[in-house]
């Protein structure tokens, strides 16, 4: 059953070929969402599971998005990737 849904938008290469990336954490069943900046496209799916979560839990999309718009998401962000904590999740009732 899934639980969380992981939306990672990554933004289009700059002029040295660099990519940046935001996902967005939101729970299944209260659709209250965290936004983690991360440093790859799949690094928050594998801190997810190593929380505990299983594959069946999870359910990822990716999109590419221009820096501007990635950039203005990063400003909002909750944390990042390396911050985020099995506790935040509970706060915020994702799970």
């Amino acid at each position: 059953m899934i639980t969380l849904m992981v939306h990672t938008m990554s933004s289009k290469a700059d002029i040295n070929g660099n990519r940046y990336h935001i996902a967005r954490i939101t729970s299944a069943k209260t659709k209250n969402a965290i936004l983690v900046s991360t440093y790859g496209e799949g690094n928050i799916i594998h801190k997810l599971r190593s929380f505990g979560f299983e594959w069946e839990d999870l359910y990822e999309t990716n999109e590419t998005i221009g820096k501007r718009r990635l950039n203005h998401l990063a400003q909002t962000a909750n944390c990042y990737e390396h911050e985020l904590t099995m506790e935040m999740l509970e706060n915020l009732e994702i799970i």
